[in-house]
């Protein structure tokens, strides 16, 4: 184990004093490149528009931004958006929550191509074992969004969108704590086909999950290891196309006093059709996730199957309907190995309809959207939507939305029997539900700088916790997810520049404490200068104030990060990157150990 908590103070300092140099020095760049900052996103209508066209406070990272940032996991990559927040019981491998303004892990609805990736017993997904070499974008949006998704979108949508590989790629990496990780990529392409695919190997060695605060502390190395496969084919024609996706995942990660196998599998195909007025899509889906973990004699099974249904119709060019059909089928087993049993056995199915409606008029644009969720076990669930924008001058655009969201009881919330009888899941709980409101204003001086600041207010009501009789699960608790946020980006000359603040109050209404693991402060500065052709460096810096974890405290910390990036050929490039450059001891779950100052380098090769 580490020293105790190493003067965040001081480390702080000295990554401010850091990105405020390099801000300044960017800021006297003298050339600006007339380089547009737009990007298209579907997830917050269901259509393709821009995110300064949309009615949402979004985050789009490209394929250039996954690359340049070196991350070699998922949710150190998440990390650094505004208004996201990292949990994580050990290290690379770990069971990671991604908690957005504030809501808890499985309040965040998380899809890959469309589709539900989240775990039917536990609610969260597994971040930790997706590749970044399957990714071609990710798309964040933040605040409520069941009038289009239906369960889980109380905090926002995550969706991640993967690639198709074209020329072959591969990627080496080595780094501390006997981090080696290979990925394989290619594919061909034809006149209206491409297809690839990819394989990806991690191991790690690791270091102890835990520390003397932990409740199975054990200072052994605790690794991981996983084994990722991906296939992708994609076909288009006059007013027509086809996506299909596939992916086998298998992870072993190990905690002190045992390991857990994980195991994911997932099939999707993807339609669109153009036919007259009205543009069709089509998805189906099928995703298992089994989780063993033998020392606990314990393993789950899950399986989803997924059928969305969108139809589309412009009337002119200033108003669009959106309907949407979807039909949800969920399944979980949990049994226990010490005697083959079946603990519980179970399956659910939803049926859902959504309408969305957008008019422009002038420089106003209004959306009005309605979903309508049924459940087995709880009935309809009605989630509406109101947003507005008004693009006041060329440079200023304002935003106004409200909106409502629910989650559903996940399979271990309802059915799980506990432990001993303490902890029991409650077949009679009914979904959390919250109400949000949200104002966005969004500033672009040119298109090579823009800046925006939101201001939210999510009411939760219902929350799910284990306070009933011997802790069953109830609804009982209420919680108030509020905030600002306060985010920019910069480029000109051989700098760019970005950077978010956030200023959260996500407490819990009952005892006026703050949720657990959340930060009312968090920051993240980032800056890339490009040395000519074949070098760029960049700089990092996360802060996050202190933070409570079911009653322990959790320090604040400030991390620094550096990189280098030489590419010396078309084809070869190498990558450094160097982290918690000030060594700095912190926790992001009380009781577990994160890494220190640690090093990483990558060779990535790419056909010409």
């Amino acid at each position: 184990m580490k020293a105790p908590h190493k003067a965040p103070l001081k480390a702080f300092a000295i990554s401010f004093s850091l990105s405020i140099l390099a801000i300044a020095i960017a800021g006297n760049a003298v050339v600006a490149r007339d380089e547009p900052l737009a990007a298209v996103i579907s997830t917050a209508s269901r259509g393709s528009e821009t995110v300064e066209q949309s009615i949402a406070s979004a985050v789009v990272i490209d394929r250039h931004e996954i690359e340049v940032s070196q991350a070699l996991d998922l949710p150190d990559l998440l990390r650094r958006s505004v208004g996201v927040e990292l949990s994580r019981s050990g290290g690379p491998g770990a069971q990671s929550g991604v908690l957005l303004r504030g809501a808890n892990a499985n309040q965040t609805l998380v899809l890959v191509d469309g589709v539900r990736v989240s775990s039917a017993t536990t609610g969260v997904a597994a971040w930790e074992h997706l590749p970044l070499e399957q990714i071609e974008r990710i798309e964040i949006v933040r605040g409520p969004r069941a009038a289009l998704w239906g369960s889980d979108a109380i905090g926002g949508v995550v969706q991640i969108f993967t690639r198709t590989p074209g020329t072959p790629e591969l990627r080496l990496s080595a780094g501390s704590y006997g981090d080696a990780y290979g990925a394989f990529s290619a594919g061909h392409q034809g006149q209206a086909w491409q297809i690839g695919g990819g394989l990806a190997r991690r191991n790690r060695e690791g270091y102890s999950a835990q520390n003397e605060r932990g409740f199975s502390f054990d200072p052994d190395d605790d690794g991981y290891r996983a084994t990722d496969v991906h296939v992708a084919a994609d076909w288009a024609a006059d007013g027509a196309s086809l996506r299909l996706r596939g992916s086998s995942r298998d992870g072993e990660i190990e905690f002190d006093q045992g390991r857990s196998d994980s195991r994911n599998r997932s099939l999707s195909m993807q339609g669109t059709l153009d036919a007259g007025n009205w543009q069709t899509e089509g998805l189906l889906g099928w995703s298992i996730d089994e989780f063993l973990t033998p020392v606990f004699f314990s393993r789950f099974d899950t399986e989803r199957y997924q059928f969305d249904l969108l139809a589309r119709r412009e009337f002119g060019s200033d108003q669009q309907l959106t309907l949407i059909a979807a039909l949800l089928d969920e399944s979980a087993v949990n049994q226990d190995l010490f005697d083959g049993s079946t603990v519980f056995d179970e399956n659910r199915q939803a049926l859902s309809a959504a309408a969305l409606y957008r008019i422009d008029l002038a420089a106003h644009r209004l959306e009005a959207a309605l979903r309508v969720d049924d459940y087995d076990g709880f009935g309809a669930e009605w989630s509406p939507r109101l947003g507005w924008g008004w693009q006041f001058s060329p440079a200023l655009r304002l935003q106004a939305s409200a909106s409502e969201g629910f989650r559903a009881p996940n399979f271990n919330e309802l059915y799980f029997p506990g432990f001993g009888g303490l902890f029991a899941g409650n077949p009679d709980l009914a979904p959390e539900r919250s109400r949000g409101v949200e104002l966005r204003a969004e500033w672009r001086a040119s298109q090579t700088w823009r800046s925006a600041i939101s201001a939210y207010r999510n009411d939760v009501d219902d929350l799910i916790n284990f306070s009933g009789e011997n802790f069953a699960a109830i609804n009982i608790d209420r919680a108030r997810l509020e905030g600002i946020e306060l985010e920019g980006q910069w480029r000109g000359g051989n700098w760019s520049a970005l950077g978010s603040m956030a200023w959260q109050n996500p407490v819990n209404l009952a005892t006026g404490n703050l949720l657990p693991r959340r930060a009312r402060r968090n920051a993240h500065v980032g800056v890339d200068w490009q040395a000519g052709p074949e070098w760029l460096f960049g700089i990092e810096i996360d802060h996050a104030s202190e933070r409570l974890d079911f009653g322990q405290p959790l320090d604040s910390y400030s991390l620094l990060a550096l990189r280098a990036d030489w590419r010396w050929s078309a084809q070869w490039r190498l990558q450094l990157r160097w982290d918690n450059v000030t060594d700095e001891d912190y926790e992001l779950a009380s009781g577990f150990n994160t890494a220190g100052s640690s090093v990483s380098a990558s060779l990535r090769w790419q056909a010409r």
